[in-house]
């Protein structure tokens, strides 16, 4: 049976509104920061002040937590990926604060944890591309010819990080092959994302745009046999063209992007496929960003929301009353489907 966007939208918001608050997680893929994230947006689409209220009151528990010590570091549960929400949600106007101020001692734990490694591995989660973007989060906005000691050594840490993202990359480009399946943590596209982000800092420039040149040796070789996976890297790769004007990246895209059949992209999402991490929910994000100025992305985009639509999902949660914590989240749970389908049903 088919529902909905409104519908889906309040069974969604009803869950967490009721769930949330006895979470463990406080972090931002699986827990109540990305949660947060899910219902600020949703109070600025609705106006509803009930959702607000209740995002604020889980960014309370989650500085409770935070301060108690016993949180890891990481992006995905941890203390970094905390750091970059809220950054987030003060670059986004939901709550005002001097970011600095706020998590300075978050920023403490993590610089000192970064200054002292010695190698991480390249993910999202727990290395080197979730740390790089709260790295890229904290610097964005710097005024770099007036900075601050934390400001120095936060661009310090950077340059160290993307010099180790360099290194990995020559010792181990084996990483960067396509997924079985879509994934929106696989490391490439996002590499070439937090790599284009930290170029319009402009304090690393040379370095890296060879980074970027000896990854698109990689991309420009592959020719994703998911269509899913076609469209990601299209989709970043356009990005990429736009920021450095290269012929050649807009070609390459322009070739995916040629040989994108959307009957085949939703049947590789079957059933409940539906999450952000490996699902329509991440396909819809990344359309977004491109559906700005493609009219066939967004209705590739729309075409997905509808097949969330009729999930048996949403039966299941109707039946089942209770649902699993890990399934709340941003990442791989309903808040990051919500958010994924905020707009799709206007006109």
């Amino acid at each position: 049976m088919s529902l909905d966007f409104k519908l889906v939208q309040s069974v969604i918001t009803d869950v967490i509104l009721e769930q949330s608050p006895c979470m463990d997680n406080p972090g931002l893929l699986h827990g109540k920061m990305g949660i947060s994230i899910y219902l600020f947006h949703l109070y600025k689409k609705t106006g509803k002040i009930l959702y607000r209220d209740h995002a604020e009151l889980l960014i309370d528990t989650i500085w409770e937590k935070a301060e108690d010590n016993v949180l890891p570091l990481d992006f995905e549960s941890g203390l970094a990926g905390i750091a970059w929400g809220i950054k987030y949600l003060v670059k986004n106007r939901f709550i005002e604060a001097e970011t600095d101020d706020i998590i300075y001692e978050l920023d403490d734990k993590v610089f000192k944890f970064l200054a002292d490694r010695k190698e991480l591995p390249i993910d999202l989660h727990e290395g080197l591309l979730g740390y790089g973007f709260y790295l890229l989060s904290r610097l964005q906005d710097k005024e770099f010819e007036n900075m601050t000691n934390r400001d120095f050594m936060l661009k310090r840490l950077a340059i160290d990080h993307i010099n180790q993202i360099y290194n990995t990359m020559e010792r181990k480009n084996d990483l960067f092959k396509e997924p079985v399946g879509f994934r929106i943590d696989w490391p490439l596209p996002l590499l070439f994302v937090l790599l284009v982000e930290f170029r319009k800092l402009r304090f690393y420039d040379r370095k890296i745009d060879i980074t970027l040149e000896r990854l698109s040796k990689i991309a420009f070789s592959i020719f994703p046999l998911n269509t899913s996976n076609r469209l990601y890297l299209s989709i970043v790769m356009m990005m990429i063209a736009k920021e450095m004007d290269c012929a050649q990246w807009e070609q390459h895209a322009v070739l995916l992007q040629n040989h994108i059949n959307e009957r085949q992209l939703l049947s590789e999402f079957p059933g409940k496929s539906i999450w952000v991490s490996n699902g329509l929910g991440g396909i819809i994000l990344y359309l977004k960003q491109a559906g700005k100025t493609n009219k066939k992305s967004k209705m590739i985009s729309c075409k997905a929301g509808h097949r969330i639509l009729q999930s048996s999902l949403w039966q299941d949660i109707s039946s089942e009353g209770k649902f699993h914590p890990k399934r709340l989240g941003l990442y791989e749970g309903i808040a990051g489907v919500g958010y994924s389908m905020l707009g799709l049903a206007d006109p």
